[in-house]
C-alpha cells in the first residue's frame, strides 16, 4: 500500500511532466491524491473485513460464521441462588419474575424444598415449583434486563427462519409455539448445534436452531417449517446479556422477593453444585448468593473454531472429535473439554463454565447419542482437575492506583486468558518462565506501571503436579506488591 505522500509525489510529477505549475495544480494535486489513497485504504479494509480470519469487526467474523451456519456462544446471564421460608403459596414458572430492582430483574429457573435427610439436587429441566407457606426452598434464578419479547409467524415464501428484534442478547431465552393461535402451547427445544437439529429434529424431537447474528442477535431456523403453519404464533423470549461487573454491588446487596423470608445458607451450597459452585459464588447477604455470568465465546480464534464445527458436524473421525462434541452441545455449561482413550475406555473431561456443572442426565443423553460412533461401549464424562495457583507479582507504579484496581485490571485483562484453559496449564507446567515473561510484558503495558520488579509462581505448587497429564486447568490466586517510581 502506498502512503499519501506518495501519492502526492506521483500526481505532482504528473502535472510537472505536462507542463503545470501553480497554487491551483497543488490543490488538484493534494485532491487527487487524498481521494486514490481513501479509496485504497477502503478496499483493503473490505478485502481484510471479508476473510473470516483477518476481520477486524466483529460484526464481520459473526456474518462469516452465520454463513457457515456456526452459532457463537452470546453467554449467560449471573445466576442467584436464594434460600426463602415461603410466606404464602405460590407457582413458580421458569423464566417468571421473582425479584425486581432498579436496573435489573431476577428471573426464576429452577429450585427445590429442602427435607432433613434428602440429597439436595435441582432439577433444571423442571416445568415449575409449587412454594407452600412455612416450607424452606433454594431457589436459582438469574439476572437480567426486561425480556425482549416478539410474536412472529412464518409464511410461505420464507418457510425455515425468523429473525428477531433486538440487539446484545444472551443464551438465556425460551421458544413456544402457540397452534392456530388457539391458546395451546408447546415449549420448543433450542440449540446451537447445527448437526444436533438436523438429526433430533428428524427424530421427531421438536428443536429449533438457535443461530446468532450481527450484534448478539438471533435467528431461528425451524426443520423444513414441517409442524409449523402460517396460523401458528411463534412466541420468543430473549434476556439481554448483562454482566456482575456492571450492576452496582449495593444493589445486588439489597435483592429481595416478596416470596418469602431469606434464610442463611447452611452448607446446602455444597450439596447443590459440588465444587463447580463451592469458591465461584459471592455471598450478597443473608440466603443471597451470586454467580458471575458465563463469558461470551472469544473471537479471537473463531475462524478456527468455525471450520472446525463446520466438518466436524458431518463426520465423526477419531476419539479426540468427542470431547467437542460435548463442549458444542453443551456451550452454556462445558468451556472446553478433551478426550483420551483408555484401557478401550473413552473418557471425556472438561472445564465448566462459572457456576456450573453438566447433571447426570445430561452426560447419559450425550453418552447415548454417541455411542453408536465407536466400538467402545464405555464413555466416561468427568470434571477436569483444577488447581489454585498462586502468583506473586511486584510492580513499581508511575502513578498511583489502589491495589484492589490494579488487581483486578491485572486478573480480568491478562490472567483470564491463562485460566480454565488446558493448553495454557500445559505451557505452565512445562515451560513456567516463558508464561511468566509473557505475562510481565503485558503488566508492564498497562496504564501506571513503570515496570514488573518481578513475578513468580509458587514453585512447590507445581513440583505436586504431574507434568504429564492432559487435562488440568489453573485459576489464580494474585498477591500484588507495589511501590511509586
Amino acid at each position: 500500500m502506498k502512503s499519501l505522500q506518495e501519492y502526492r509525489t506521483i500526481y505532482r510529477n504528473i502535472a510537472q511532466n505536462l507542463g503545470y505549475r501553480g497554487d491551483v495544480v497543488e490543490l488538484l494535486v493534494h485532491l487527487l491524491a487524498n481521494a486514490t489513497y481513501i479509496e485504497e485504504v477502503e478496499n483493503i479494509s473490505f478485502a481484510l473485513e471479508s476473510s473470516l480470519e483477518k476481520a477486524h469487526l466483529d460484526n464481520s467474523k459473526i456474518q462469516h460464521c452465520m454463513d457457515l451456519m456456526y452459532s457463537i456462544y452470546r453467554g449467560s446471564c449471573p445466576r442467584v441462588y436464594m434460600k426463602i421460608k415461603a410466606g404464602k403459596i405460590k407457582t413458580l414458572e421458569p423464566y417468571s419474575e421473582i425479584a425486581t430492582s432498579s436496573n435489573f430483574n431476577v428471573y426464576f429457573l429452577a429450585g427445590i424444598r429442602l427435607e432433613d435427610g434428602k440429597e439436595i439436587k435441582i432439577d433444571f429441566n423442571q416445568e415449575s415449583l409449587q412454594l407452600s407457606p412455612e416450607k424452606t426452598y433454594i431457589i436459582c434464578g438469574f439476572i437480567s434486563k426486561s425480556p425482549v419479547k416478539q410474536v412472529s409467524t412464518i409464511n410461505y415464501t420464507n418457510r425455515y427462519y425468523i429473525d428477531l428484534e433486538g440487539s446484545n442478547l444472551s443464551h438465556d431465552m425460551f421458544v413456544q409455539i402457540n397452534k392456530h393461535g388457539a391458546g395451546t402451547y408447546y415449549k420448543y427445544k433450542t440449540t446451537t448445534d447445527f448437526k444436533e437439529y438436523l438429526l433430533e429434529s428428524s427424530n421427531g424431537e421438536k428443536y429449533v436452531f438457535d443461530l446468532t447474528t450481527s450484534d448478539y442477535g438471533s435467528r431461528l431456523y425451524f426443520k423444513d417449517s414441517s409442524d409449523i403453519e402460517p396460523s401458528d404464533e411463534i412466541i420468543t423470549t430473549y434476556f439481554p446479556y448483562i454482566r456482575v461487573s456492571n450492576l452496582l454491588h449495593t444493589e445486588l446487596q439489597k435483592i429481595s422477593t416478596s416470596l418469602g423470608e431469606l434464610c442463611e445458607f447452611s452448607g446446602e451450597l455444597e450439596s447443590i453444585g459440588g465444587e463447580d459452585i463451592n469458591g465461584e459464588y459471592e455471598v450478597l447477604g443473608k440466603g443471597l448468593i451470586v454467580i458471575k455470568e458465563s463469558d461470551r465465546e472469544s473471537l479471537s480464534n473463531i475462524h478456527y473454531e468455525a471450520n472446525k464445527s463446520r466438518y466436524q458436524n458431518s463426520i465423526v473421525r477419531s476419539n479426540e472429535d468427542m470431547g467437542y462434541l460435548l463442549q458444542r452441545k453443551f456451550s452454556d455449561i462445558v468451556k472446553e473439554a478433551g478426550c483420551e482413550f483408555s484401557d478401550d475406555n473413552v473418557v471425556i473431561y472438561y472445564i465448566p463454565m462459572t457456576g456450573k456443572r453438566l447433571s447426570d442426565e445430561q452426560k447419559r443423553e450425550f453418552i447415548d447419542g454417541n455411542l453408536a460412533y465407536y466400538i467402545s461401549s464405555d464413555i466416561q464424562i468427568y470434571n477436569a482437575t483444577s488447581r489454585t495457583l498462586n502468583l506473586d507479582i511486584s510492580v513499581v507504579l508511575s502513578s498511583a492506583q489502589s491495589t484492589d484496581t490494579l488487581r483486578k485490571n491485572i486478573e480480568d485483562n491478562i490472567l483470564s486468558k491463562y485460566e480454565s484453559d488446558f493448553s495454557a496449564a500445559k505451557a505452565i507446567l512445562t515451560s513456567p518462565d516463558e508464561v511468566l515473561n509473557q505475562i510481565s510484558s503485558a503488566i508492564s503495558r498497562l496504564t501506571g506501571v513503570d515496570f514488573v520488579r518481578s513475578i513468580k509462581f509458587d514453585e512447590s505448587e507445581l513440583e505436586r503436579i504431574d507434568t504429564s497429564s492432559k487435562f488440568i486447568y489453573f485459576n489464580f490466586n494474585c498477591n500484588i506488591n507495589s511501590s511509586l517510581a
